[in-house]
C-alpha cells in the first residue's frame, strides 16, 4: 500500500507488470484521473484544494514500487 497526502493506492505486480486493486482519495481530495493497468506503470491523480498529487507505481524485482509528486 502507498499512501501520500492526496490518498492511498493498492498495486500489485505480476512480473514487470503493474495494476492497481483500489485506490482512495484522502479528505479533501477527489480523484482527477487513474490508469489502473495492467501496464508497464500505472498512476494515479488526486486533485484538491490544497494541490494536486501524482502517484506513480512499477513493478521492481516482482514488487510494487511508488513515487509521488504534490504539486500547489
Amino acid at each position: 500500500m502507498f499512501s501520500t497526502p492526496g490518498g492511498t493506492v493498492i498495486a500489485e505486480c505480476d512480473g514487470a507488470v503493474v495494476r492497481l486493486v483500489s485506490w482512495a482519495p484522502a479528505q479533501g481530495f477527489g480523484v482527477e484521473r487513474a490508469d489502473a493497468g495492467p501496464d508497464a506503470h500505472a498512476e494515479v491523480r488526486f486533485e484538491g484544494t490544497s494541490g494536486k498529487v501524482e502517484l506513480r507505481v512499477r513493478c521492481v524485482s516482482g514488487r510494487p514500487s511508488g513515487s509521488w509528486k504534490q504539486d500547489d
